[in-house]
């Protein structure tokens, strides 16, 4: 099968397939077992299939996703600690805006 490359806004990439082959999450069997798969499921992607097919995780998929595209990963969790933070400013600032209103009363 070999690694193949596809074009994409001028920049050659490696297909997810390819990834998760080359850093050995899967093997060449699994990948066209898997595409052959994917033929018949229409409409679905191949990460969705593998992870189906039980020869991967989710995490190995975003994983490799994120090689591709060259994006940072970003947890939730550090994303709910945020949120828990903007959540007691939102708390102190209508805290602060009663306690400003009661004392113009």
């Amino acid at each position: 099968m070999g690694i193949q490359f596809s074009e994409q806004r001028g920049r050659k990439k490696k297909r997810l397939g390819d990834i998760l082959v080359s850093e050995g999450v899967i093997t060449v069997e699994q990948l066209e077992e898997a595409l052959e798969k994917q033929r018949d499921m229409k409409g679905k992607k191949l990460g969705t299939v593998l992870v189906e097919l039980g020869m991967t995780t989710e995490d190995d998929i975003v994983t490799a996703l994120q090689r591709q595209l060259s994006l940072d990963r970003v947890k939730l969790s550090e994303i709910k600690i945020f949120l828990s933070w903007l959540e007691r400013m939102f708390y102190e600032r209508i805290h602060y805006c009663l306690l400003h209103l009661v004392l113009r009363i």
